[in-house]
């Protein structure tokens, strides 16, 4: 029989009973059974919904599109001369933090649907270079903080004893949080407070005896337009500002 711990790990391992000779005794063939460790938590993916949390970094910054105003300022010749003009726009990318909860509803043996809602804190940077060579960096005063709710389906690989790949890919919509763009002066670049983007990515499951651990990549390509429509040199300069980041996140499951 086995012991009370032997009973815990079963649960969570799956064990295969071998047999092996072990000698002769009354003319009778004598065995001794022995339980090999085979998958970790071999029944985890039957569960029709199961919980987690995540935690990760990310590297983002806006995708910047410079405005037809821009565009025309360098060309004119009656701005030739001027210095204050900006002859560049750069983004800049930076590091943040996110960690959110794990909602996984399993559809069928190969497809789960995933929401995460999510803190997320990014730091982002804009650049405007003028042509006196003077720098700019706008929208660097505060960190955007903002509330995630990724919605994704999970395509997952066949595992392979205590492994499997899966690819994602889904929606996004988020929502910044603790907004201080009223605080800002109204001669500076400033962003709308809500986006909306796709995700795709994709990673590995590790079964373990008692957790399934995941790392993960995920890419988030923002559909907004998240420049605010103030009418400023800035802002005028910028024709489109959407969001790109990659994630790099740790699930626990």
């Amino acid at each position: 029989m086995l012991a009370f711990s032997d009973l815990a790990i079963a649960q969570s391992v799956d064990f295969k009973a071998e047999k092996t000779r072990v000698g002769e005794s009354d003319n009778n063939t004598v065995y001794k059974t022995f339980y090999r460790r085979g998958k970790n938590l071999p029944a985890y993916d039957e569960r029709r919904i199961h919980y987690g949390f995540y935690v990760g970094t990310n590297v983002s910054t806006f995708a910047i599109e410079p405005s037809q105003n821009f565009v025309n300022q360098l060309k004119d010749s009656v701005f030739a001369a001027d210095s204050s003009v900006f002859t560049s726009i750069n983004h800049v990318p930076n590091i943040g933090f996110t960690t959110g909860f794990i909602f996984n509803v399993r559809l069928s043996e190969n497809l789960d649907f995933r929401i995460l809602p999510s803190v997320s804190f990014f730091s982002r940077f804009v650049e405007f270079k003028r042509r006196d060579g003077r720098e700019f960096n706008m929208l660097n005063k505060f960190t955007f903080s903002f509330i995630e709710l990724p919605m994704l389906f999970k395509f997952k690989s066949q595992r392979r004893h205590n492994t499997r790949a899966y690819l994602l890919a889904g929606i996004k919509p988020s929502w910044e949080v603790g907004s201080r763009r009223d605080e800002q002066g109204i001669d500076e670049l400033r962003a709308n407070s809500s986006d909306f983007s796709v995700d795709l990515g994709g990673g590995f499951d590790f079964y373990y005896p008692y957790f399934k651990f995941s790392p993960e990549v995920r890419f988030s390509f923002g559909l907004s337009d998240l420049k605010y429509p103030d009418n400023n040199k800035f802002a005028r300069a910028v024709g489109r500002m959407n969001t790109y980041t990659v994630s790099f996140i740790l699930n626990f499951e």
